[in-house]
């Protein structure tokens, strides 16, 4: 959000506030103004809040883009057989770059730290085999790729990613 939406925001929720406490509900003002400060305390640190406004950058790209834009890869890991042509569903590797590009997002080889494989299920759900990729980038943080239901299929697919830095 730009600043002067903020201030706006803010000054009609200030009024709004102001409106409430004139006709005696001041709890009910401290109740709005607390609620407008934490959202946008967790707006300021949370990356996530813009993408659920605007959704992730990445889920507009398609394969043929991403291939445009970096050229032909080295290397291409199938991670989940289902979305094959799209960018979630494969890892591109380019070698004589030093990177990857995994679900839209550039990876450099220095900034992995490991790659596993990782079953997601709870108790209560069946869920994905994930492809995990750990990295000391603090923006990045560690990446979970969903890989399919195949547990075999995903261990050879981080198997392949990993091989592939070295």
């Amino acid at each position: 959000m730009k600043r002067t939406n903020l201030i706006i925001g803010f000054l009609s929720y200030a009024l709004l506030a102001l409106i409430l406490i004139v006709c005696g509900w001041w709890l009910a003002a401290l109740l709005l103004l607390l609620i407008y400060g934490v959202v946008i305390l967790l707006y300021k640190h949370s990356k996530k809040a813009q993408w659920l406004i605007d959704g992730d950058p990445s889920d507009k790209e398609t394969l043929d883009t991403i291939i445009a834009q970096y050229g032909q890869p080295d290397d291409v890991v199938v991670i989940d057989p289902s979305r094959a042509n799209e960018p979630f569903g494969v890892i591109l590797i380019y070698s004589a770059g030093r990177f990857l590009i995994a679900a839209g997002k550039r990876i450099p080889f220095d900034s992995i730290t490991s790659i596993s494989a990782k079953n997601s299920a709870t108790p209560y759900t069946v869920g994905q085999y994930q492809i995990l990729i750990n990295t000391n980038d603090k923006l990045l943080g560690t990446l979970h790729f969903n890989a399919g239901y195949d547990a075999q299929f995903a261990t050879n697919s981080a198997t392949q990613v990993l091989h592939a830095l070295k």
